[in-house]
């Protein structure tokens, strides 16, 4: 199944993503640690102002309570703002306890912090420091609204910053990795051994001497696919001639006539002939320009009817009906490899149908030979056809041809498309 996703949108994605998350997240800290910072340093003041009171109470009974603009120092509950004494009741506080009360919580205009004291007579003061907008200084509000607009506008310069670096570093590895993918679309034969060039980064250096390796196993096993087809063939003729040879020397003394040898004898004289078509196959498979052969004008219809007749044997005494539909056409090919082709579809056909139909087609370069299949009747399936069909993908790929096989449980076909090689 195929895929269209890219890893730059990916990457690009979880860097949006990452991005937001650490925005948002360093916004409630900071959130956060302000408003905890605030009390720490509110608390801290007030416990100072605690501390000097009870040192300048100690040594004059009369010492002034402190004040200041936004700070008071209460005697009595009673006397605490309204707003105070509806959060906190008296029984709740005790020496030394701090609070911090919000009046309104959606619009936090006023803030009140206090921190009850325990003065050395016993008695509990309350010191009150509150903040709202009417303890801001002009000046300090604009400042602390230039604050915020920067801090905006500093967040979605870093925000596109880092978006832009991400898109920077991605489109550099991904023009490093399309060079790598197009070295490794051209590496062949011929320059499988060529030194591997520098990809900037280790993981892509490393994944080039890969590809490197793997296309240089690949050519190894070519070679000795290539070697051994030679050489089979090669090794094949000898036994093959003297099997002809001796089919022929007891027909000339009329064995071939005699009944009691007449069916080995024709069996044999399959063998033989399927054993030529394979070793020329072989052969010609085996060769590194089967691609360059001189090509002729072959008629379609000509060779492909001899072949037909020469194959008729595999038919003879079965039940099987030959079913033949060919336009007329030419073509232009290596008629050796045409030949060879074209025997290997037919005589696959026919020596592996026992009853049924065969049918023949040829019609605007598309050659079609279907074959019915007998369920009970088992000569190998697919392994049976496959060796020779095998072998014909080779060569029709040297051709240019399109080859495909198509298996039912009721049939076998095969098509093979050489319209590209028609010719007027």
């Amino acid at each position: 199944m195929s895929s269209n996703q890219s890893i730059m949108k990916l990457v690009i994605f979880f860097t949006l993503i990452a991005c937001s998350l650490l925005v948002i997240s360093y916004s409630i800290l900071v959130n956060f640690y302000f408003e905890k910072g605030l009390m720490l340093s509110v608390q801290h003041r007030l416990e100072l102002e605690a501390a000097a009171y009870a040192e300048a109470y100690a040594k004059d009974k009369e010492a002034k309570y402190p004040e200041a603009a936004n700070f008071t120092t209460i005697e009595k509950y009673a006397d605490l703002p309204a707003e105070i004494r509806q959060e906190i009741a008296p029984s709740e506080f005790g020496a030394g306890d701090f609070y911090l009360v919000i009046p309104d919580k959606e619009k936090m205009s006023r803030l009140s912090f206090v921190l009850s004291f325990q003065r050395s007579d016993g008695k509990i003061l309350y010191f009150v420091y509150s903040l709202g907008h009417a303890d801001k200084f002009e000046p300090i509000s604009s400042v602390e609204h230039g604050i915020l607009y920067y801090t905006i506008a500093a967040g979605i310069l870093s925000f596109l910053a880092i978006i832009l670096v991400a898109v920077y570093m991605i489109r550099r590895i991904g023009k490093l990795v399309m060079r790598l993918t197009d070295w490794a679309f051209h590496l062949d034969k011929d320059n499988v051994d060529d030194p591997v060039g520098d990809f900037e980064y280790t993981e892509l250096n490393r994944l080039a001497e890969l590809f490197q390796k793997n296309m240089r196993r690949l050519l190894q096993g070519v070679q000795r696919e290539q070697r051994f087809l030679r050489n089979a063939s090669h090794e094949l003729r000898t036994p093959v001639a003297v099997m002809q040879t001796n089919m022929d020397w007891l027909c000339r003394l009329g064995a071939g006539q005699d009944e009691r040898y007449k069916r080995p004898l024709d069996g044999m004289r399959k063998a033989v002939n399927n054993m030529k078509e394979l070793m020329s196959t072989f052969l010609w498979v085996g060769r590194k320009d089967a691609g360059e052969l001189p090509r002729q004008i072959i008629s379609v219809n000509t060779v492909l009817s001899a072949i037909i007749e020469d194959n008729s044997y595999l038919l003879a005494n079965k039940d099987v009906q030959l079913e033949t539909a060919m336009e007329p056409g030419r073509i232009i090919a290596s008629e050796s490899l045409v030949r060879i082709v074209w025997s290997n579809i037919i005589r696959n056909a026919f020596q592996h149908t026992y009853e049924g139909e065969v049918r023949v087609d040829f019609s605007k370069g598309v050659l079609s030979v279907r074959n019915d299949l007998v369920p009970n009747i088992s000569d190998g399936g697919s392994d049976s056809f496959g060796l020779g069909l095998m072998l014909i993908q080779d060569l029709t790929d040297c051709l240019g041809w399109k080859f495909d096989v198509e298996e039912t449980e009721s049939s076998y076909s095969v098509v093979l498309d050489m319209s590209m090689a028609m010719v007027e």
